[in-house]
């Protein structure tokens, strides 16, 4: 037996220490077995020395085998149990469960930002549209007339999106979806959609008042079709908004026979972009929506002024895309010639209902009366009517139009007389017509019915002469009329002026509207007068020309530099802007047209004059009486080369829009500024150039010359 003591020793001893436990437990064993003679005593511990082996640390991770182990081990013999390895299976199922919540939970935050910040932007930018934007003048229009500060009714110009005749924006009562659809639409049409960018306004080549020459072929109103994505887009906008509002009863005859300006206003936007797509089948659906337009104006039985402005504008872009159709046939076919016939028909039928009215004023439109008139030596109103005499007085009376069209010849009777009387249209109408007038002149005169051209260019020329000198068009008496030298746009004060300075803006634009509008026609007449050919036309050609370049510089001199042209703030602060400058923006917009009309018609009187002086003594005509065998006989309006290389520098000059510059190297930048120069007319800046490079060649050749016979 094994004393209770040593047992418990070995106990403890095998807990330290397992393999010293082995072996004093087998000595024990063997000392307890063993007969002796003597008494038993207390065994004495032995502590065997343990081993290298079990001195090494114990792991449970089983010991990696060395490649000589593994070959000389044997396969037969099962593993250790410390050799197997640990299962576990709930470690890595629950490591992939936490991986995959992890990146759930975060797809789930960045869906809902993204989200938010979708709708965050969608609501901006919709809002920036409407109240950016759309913003009008911010005044009800009605159907009597504009405000008092806008006497010459600017913002009834404005392209409305439904709701220009309520001060800007949309109509409230189209409903959020249509709304939403009407400021899509603008945003494709303006910002554009995909790869094809889709400009605001009309590039400066298709102004109507400028740009190529009436007898090029390759004018703005050529019917081919331009793809672009934005226009598409905003196509099909409108026409959802328009069948949205069909469905809450907004349509363009109302059920007590009056025209909805709301639907009005999306009939003319969506003609407006199918014309600006082009193609026959574009040009056949905007006018389509026009003639909608016009039947639901016709519809009325008394039309208000702005009613019958709306018609003369319908009628207008019928006879231009008319035109257009007819330019995609050949000459002398049928279709062209029935086209052209329609387009002669839609302008000069638009014009006579309202010229023939007698009620083209509103009735609570005050004119006022003036009892003393303006000084002819201080005003520069009066230096315009000084160097602009009526082109043939008492028109009415010496006109002869009995070798036109009946229809045409009625037309120009009824221009006359409104000449006699201009005070019977307000501001606005008076605008609309002569812009019509315009565009019929220069259809005839494409359409090479050249004395029809004439007789309604003279005919324009002098209703827009007396425009000038109606009250409303001209600053009051009592205001002292600022001279030339003074006036400028910023300039008014009401401290010095009884205007205010939107009044005084308002007349001024009015003004340079009709010497820009004069100044075209002046050129466009005396380029018809050369195409004739009648009598000797240069020097009345030359003179015309002169006066619209003078006019020209006129008008540039005043509206450069204005605040009206410098850009609008960006961002944020152009919509704190708008609560002081929002009745601006009929400005704004009025004044870049015509600066844009006055560059376009300066550098085309200026490019035509060059050529009428190289072609009548200079290196044209002498090489063209070279071939002949003959002389040239140098008149004394001809000036030669050196005159029209002086006009060629002159039209690069408008056409660039940055005078100042050394002939010649009117491309080149100034020194110390980085930005771009903006070229209005790039077409007639190209053309200028060459004859400025030819005809200084041809100086300078004449220059060597002349030293060479000296010497």
């Amino acid at each position: 037996m094994i004393p209770v003591s040593i047992s418990r020793r070995l106990i403890i001893t095998g807990i330290r220490n397992p393999v010293l436990s082995r072996l004093s437990t087998a000595r024990l064993l063997s000392t307890a077995q063993t007969p002796s003679s003597r008494p038993p005593r207390a065994p004495a511990l032995i502590v065997a020395e343990p081993s290298e082996n079990d001195l090494k640390p114990r792991f449970t991770t089983p010991i990696e085998t060395t490649p000589e182990e593994y070959l000389n081990e044997d396969l037969s013999k099962p593993l250790k149990p410390t050799d197997l390895p640990v299962e576990d299976y709930a470690s890595p199922l629950l490591h992939t469960a936490n991986t995959f919540a992890t990146l759930f939970r975060y797809t789930v935050y960045g869906s809902v930002t993204i989200v938010l910040l979708s709708l965050g932007a969608f609501a901006g930018v919709h809002l920036w549209v409407e109240k950016v934007e759309l913003a009008g003048d911010g005044a009800s229009k009605s159907s009597t007339g504009a405000d008092e500060e806008d006497q010459h009714m600017w913002g009834e110009e404005l392209d409305g999106w439904s709701g220009g005749h309520l001060g800007g924006g949309t109509d409230p009562r189209l409903g959020i979806r249509a709304r939403m659809a009407i400021r899509s639409a603008w945003i494709g049409q303006s910002w554009g959609a995909g790869i094809t960018a889709s400009p605001v306004s009309p590039s400066p080549s298709s102004s109507p008042f400028g740009g190529a020459m009436i007898g090029t072929q390759s004018h703005v109103n050529v019917g081919r079709a331009v793809p672009d994505a934005g226009w598409q887009m905003a196509e099909n906008y409108l026409v959802y908004a328009i069948s949205r509002a069909e469905q809450k009863g907004i349509s363009l005859l109302s059920p007590e026979e009056k025209v909805d300006r709301t639907a009005l206003e999306l009939e003319e936007r969506l003609a407006g972009v199918r014309e600006r797509m082009g193609g026959r089948f574009k040009l056949e659906e905007a006018r389509a929506g026009w003639e909608r337009v016009y039947h639901a104006l016709s519809s009325t039985g008394s039309p208000s002024p702005w009613e019958q402005r709306e018609k003369v504008r319908a009628t207008k872009r019928l006879g231009e895309i008319s035109a257009r159709l007819a330019d995609l046939e050949e000459d002398g076919s049928e279709f062209r010639n029935i086209e052209l016939g329609k387009a002669e028909g839609w302008l000069v039928g638009g014009l006579v209902p309202v010229l023939s009215t007698n009620e083209g004023i509103p009735p609570n439109f005050q004119i006022e009366k003036s009892t003393k008139s303006v000084s002819p030596s201080s005003s520069f109103f009066g230096f315009w009517s000084r160097s602009h005499p009526p082109s043939h007085p008492n028109s009415s009376v010496t006109a002869d139009y009995s070798d036109l069209k009946p229809a045409l010849s009625n037309l120009l009777r009824l221009v006359d007389q409104a000449t006699i009387q201009p005070t019977l249209f307000d501001p606005a109408t008076s605008r609309t017509i002569l812009t019509s007038l315009l565009s019929l002149e220069t259809h005839l005169a494409r359409s090479r019915n050249l004395p029809a051209a004439a007789a309604t260019q003279r005919s324009a020329l002098s209703f827009a002469q007396s425009l000038h000198s109606t009250p409303e068009f001209s600053p009051s008496p009592t205001s002292g009329g600022p001279n030339i030298s003074q006036i400028k746009l910023d300039s008014a004060d009401s401290s010095s002026f009884p205007w205010s300075k939107r009044q005084w803006t308002s007349t001024t634009l009015a003004q340079l509207s009709l010497l820009a509008r004069s100044a075209i026609l002046s050129t466009h007449l005396a380029e018809v007068s050369l195409a004739q050919g009648k009598n000797s036309p240069e020097p009345e050609a030359l003179a015309r020309l002169q006066g619209a370049i003078n006019d020209c510089d006129v008008v540039l001199s005043v509206l450069d530099g204005s605040p009206l042209l410098s850009p609008l703030p960006t961002g944020l602060r152009r919509v704190f802007s708008l609560r002081s400058s929002g009745k601006d923006l009929d400005s704004r917009k009025a004044a870049s047209a015509v600066v844009r009309d006055a560059r376009l018609t300066g550098s085309m009187a200026a490019r035509l004059t060059a050529y009428v002086h190289e072609a009548g003594c200079g290196s044209l005509a002498i090489a063209r009486a070279k071939a002949k065998g003959g002389r040239v006989r140098k008149s004394n309006w001809c000036g030669g080369d050196a005159s029209a290389e002086a006009f060629y520098a002159k039209a690069m000059e408008f056409s660039l829009g940055e005078p100042g510059k050394e002939k010649g190297n009117a491309k080149a930048k100034p020194k110390g500024k980085s930005e771009k120069v903006k070229v209005w007319d790039e077409k007639g800046y190209l053309e200028a150039e060459k004859g400025f490079i030819r005809t200084r060649g041809s100086v300078l050749k004449n220059e060597d010359e002349l030293v060479g016979k000296k010497k």
